[in-house]
């Protein structure tokens, strides 16, 4: 009897603990391990065999409860609702409701709504409703509501978690207040000051993006617009954003001359254009004015913080933000030439001011991309960028960027889970629309079993700059090694369309065939893999040969000796190999040395499908406890 008494009293503690938490879309399984003081494994054992659940079942299913009483209370449409309990998506959301109930959220008035049970999910220590929306404004004496909305900012104005921000998710969403600041054009004499052009497109994009509420368009995805013939609209329509900020730049010596027009790309119409005819001294005061009056256009109140951001000057030296915008406008290039040019400028730029906070996570960036592509030495190279980047955010603690490079490297190097889970929480906090942080951040909790958590961060990262690449392949391969074949296919193939050169989603694409058992089209892809690649071109008309002879795992031993003929063969990758033959001490080996070199991709072994028959192997458990693993082993309990 004292065990069912304990029992309950528990499953109501996880359940408070997901109620207090409820709005909170980043709330998951570990902060629910954290907040109960238990680890994930012992709480995934206990539930399960408390309720037969598994962890994310039992948040999801409080949090639909919870959505369920609410709009039955009729506290607010779908889409409210849906933000209010932590969902991102509404999409998402009334699937997972239609699955739950049988029904979809728009009939909930219709249904009629179950008693509360003590110890339910519904069973709250206090009522939950939303905040008051356009229904209750009318009844409200107008200065009240102003006082009330201005409290509710300056208590909650830095988190992303907050009331102000999911009503400015919602806004965005709802009202499409969404917007590209396209590449700014170079009009000066010099062709060689696009970089400075593009440096202050940039910066106002930076700026615009400490706007709650305001979705902005990443500069890499509107880099693909450099030189397009296609109209303001027509852009506006590929890219879904609503708005569309254009602007030039020309620079005579220490003379600057900026245009801008904002434009209402589904009217077709012009909203605001200004020219700033000023000295170089000025570019700062430039770049916020044209925030401030974007930010006026479309109706947003800033708050302090965010006038405070936007107000920022980042160095008093305009050569050291010369300098600067070289280092970024070479980094943006992301080849191994290019990086090692971005690091002089950024170089140059401490020199000129040591306190330059943007210039020290700039070189941290560069150091980083170094070495991840090992283009300079593990592990020096990434230690490098985290003494850079700990001085960048000692000068300066509102960079997402660099608190996002940090987390980076933490997950990457140090392998730091929790650590870098908080710089990546921090990241998002100081500017959610900087993708590449949702990006990292997925990654991380790929690493962590986090599933369904991973995949709303990477989409997110998608919905923010739909034409990267990386944030593309991290959805892909979170589709692959979930064991989610013909979804990470679908990927791929979106993939070859926004680089069919790239290297990295055909070797993919043939071990999903593999899998699949479709041996000709594995067959097929591999010899297309060979035939680009300049050292295996010579090997492409033996692919047949060899699978009738050997079948496919001839072909994995073929390219398992492709890759030791290299003069760096990667283990990791000869480990998965091995790992698709079953064949495991073969497997364990490999991947034993992959650890031993810390190739950044070794974590992921541990809720990748791919792996999963070495999940009971003690050099396997071994390997997991080294890397501090063992408490997320989800294996699927995701």
């Amino acid at each position: 009897m004292h065990g069912a008494s304990s029992d309950q009293a528990f499953l109501q503690k996880l359940r408070e603990i997901v109620l207090a938490n409820m709005a909170d879309e980043l709330f998951g399984v570990g902060e629910l391990a954290r907040q109960a003081g238990i680890s994930r494994s012992v709480l995934h054992r206990r539930l399960h065999t408390l309720q037969d659940k598994n962890i994310s079942q039992f948040i999801r299913e409080i949090r639909l409860e919870r959505a369920q009483r609410l709009l039955q209370d009729h506290s607010g449409n779908v889409s409210e609702v849906a933000y209010a309990v932590g969902f991102s998506s509404p999409a998402y959301f009334s699937k997972c409701f239609h699955e739950q109930f049988g029904y979809p959220p728009g009939d909930t008035f219709r249904q009629p709504l179950p008693a509360e049970e003590p110890g339910s999910p519904m069973a709250a220590p206090r009522p939950f409703r939303l905040p008051l929306r356009r229904r209750s404004v009318k009844i409200l004496v107008p200065g009240v509501l102003v006082l009330l909305a201005a409290t509710a900012v300056w208590v909650f104005k830095d988190s992303p978690l907050s009331p102000a921000f999911l009503r400015g998710r919602l806004a965005s969403h709802q009202q499409n207040i969404s917007l590209m600041v396209l590449p700014f054009k170079n009009l000066s004499v010099d062709p060689g000051n696009q970089y400075f052009a593009d440096g202050i497109g940039e910066d106002i994009l930076n700026h615009l993006c400490q706007i709650t509420g305001l979705k902005v368009t990443s500069r890499t995805s509107a880099e693909q617009f450099r030189e397009t013939s296609l109209s303001a609209p027509e852009i506006a329509r590929k890219m879904r954003v609503r708005y569309v900020l254009e602007g030039s730049v020309r620079r005579q010596d220490e003379r600057i001359r900026v245009s801008v027009q904002l434009i209402d790309a589904r009217q077709d119409q012009h909203l605001w254009s200004e020219y700033y005819d000023r000295q170089m001294e000025d570019v700062f005061a430039i770049q916020s004015d044209i925030a401030l009056n974007v930010a006026r256009e479309l109706q947003f109140i800033l708050t302090s913080a965010e006038r405070r951001k936007i107000d920022k000057v980042p160095t008093v030296s305009t050569e050291a933000y010369n300098y600067y915008l070289l280092g970024r406008f070479y980094w943006n290039k992301r080849t191994e030439e290019d990086l090692k040019k971005s690091v002089e400028y950024f170089e140059k730029s401490i020199a000129l001011d040591p306190d330059y906070a943007q210039a020290y996570a700039g070189l941290a960036d560069a150091y980083f991309i170094q070495t991840w592509w090992m283009w300079d030495q593990r592990p020096a190279g990434f230690e490098k960028a985290k003494q850079t980047v700990i001085r960048a955010l000692e000068l300066d603690h509102d960079l997402a960027e660099a608190y996002a490079t940090l987390g980076g490297i933490l997950c990457n190097h140090d392998w730091d889970w929790e650590e870098s889970r908080k710089m990546f929480r921090k990241a998002i906090q100081i500017n959610p629309n900087y993708a590449t942080a949702h990006q990292y951040y997925a990654e991380l909790l790929s690493v962590l079993g986090e599933r369904e958590l991973s995949r709303t961060h990477i989409d997110w990262a998608v919905e923010l700059d739909p034409l990267v690449f990386m944030h593309q392949a991290v959805r892909a391969g979170s589709y692959y090694r979930a064991g989610h074949y013909e979804e990470a296919l679908q990927a791929f193939s979106k993939l070859e369309e926004l680089n069919p050169d790239h290297h990295t989603t055909k070797p993919y694409c043939f071990l999903i065939h593999f899998i699949q058992g479709d041996h000709l089209k594995a067959m097929e892809t591999l010899e297309e893999i060979m035939g680009r690649d300049t050292t295996t071109r010579e090997y492409v008309d033996s692919v047949r040969q060899v699978y009738n002879s050997s079948g496919m795992k001839g072909l994995l031993h073929l390219l398992i000796d492709l890759e030791l003929g290299k003069v760096f063969p990667n283990a990791y990758d000869i480990a998965r190999w091995y790992a698709h033959m079953e064949e495991k001490e073969e497997a364990l080996t490999w991947l034993e040395k992959a650890f031993e070199e810390r190739i950044p991709a070794v974590p992921r072994i541990v809720n990748d499908a791919n792996f999963e028959i070495l999940r009971e192997e003690p050099r396997f458990l071994a390997l997991t406890e080294k890397m501090g693993l063992t408490p997320y082993m989800a294996w699927g309990a995701e």
